[in-house]
């Protein structure tokens, strides 16, 4: 389903050319639920931006479901990412002034979905995570275990086909940092996709594949 074809990412910086990724080739299929490991600064997160169209690469392609989308302007990108990928963050990326509910419906309002849809896909992604009963707190109001719950609902609302999980577990305890992984873990076994950043190898290995990176290139994948 995601595919990148010698795929480099070069920043410039104060007069340099700093390379982060240096020649990515990759295949990811449906319903793969795949870690990405490296020591920091090895280019994980920059894969994962762009794998979410959140970034561009420098040279080489990227096709989701057999399209590329390389060439898309900002405003396409956007709409690819909105129907196709859902994201879970460490830091949660929660509007502090919204409600748990108001914060899984935001990116459905965004893509124009209709408010009887959007009711039924916000409670029933709530009721998925287990936080019906926090429905209506803020972000404020809740523990980090059970704000990364809400971000998981916002991931999976919209029904994606790919989640990207960025450290998800970076700022959680033992206790929650399993329960995520363990719904992470259901929503694979659902059918979708799951690629996972982490520094974490016990997290990691709860993934199928686990593919390294060095110095912005795959040093292996199994």
């Amino acid at each position: 389903m995601l595919e990148l074809r010698n795929v480099k990412k070069i920043y410039r910086l104060e007069g340099k050319q700093i390379e982060a990724l240096g020649g990515i080739d990759l295949k990811i299929d449906d319903g793969e639920f795949v870690s990405i490991i490296g020591q920091s600064g090895s280019g994980k997160s920059t894969l994962l931006n762009i794998l979410g169209c959140l970034d561009s690469a420098s040279s080489g392609d990227y096709l989701i479901d057999g399209k590329s989308v390389s060439s898309l302007s900002s405003s396409a990108l956007g709409r690819v990412r909105g129907r196709k990928i859902g994201f879970v963050f460490q830091n949660f990326s929660l509007v502090p002034t919204l409600t748990a509910y108001e914060n899984v419906e935001l990116p459905l309002i965004y893509r124009g979905i209709s408010a009887s849809q959007r009711k039924e896909a916000v409670l029933n992604a709530l009721e998925a995570v287990g936080m019906m009963g926090r429905k209506e707190h803020l972000p404020s109001q809740l523990s980090g275990g059970q704000m990364q719950r809400v971000a998981v609902a916002r991931a999976v609302a919209g029904s994606p086909s790919v989640i990207l999980a960025d450290e998800p577990t970076g700022n959680l305890d033992r206790k929650n940092a399993d329960e995520v992984m363990w719904l992470l873990s259901e929503f694979n076994r659902a059918g979708r996709s799951v690629v996972l950043v982490t520094h974490d190898m016990s997290v990691a290995k709860k993934a199928d594949r686990h593919i390294k990176l060095t110095n912005g290139k795959i040093d292996y994948t199994n």
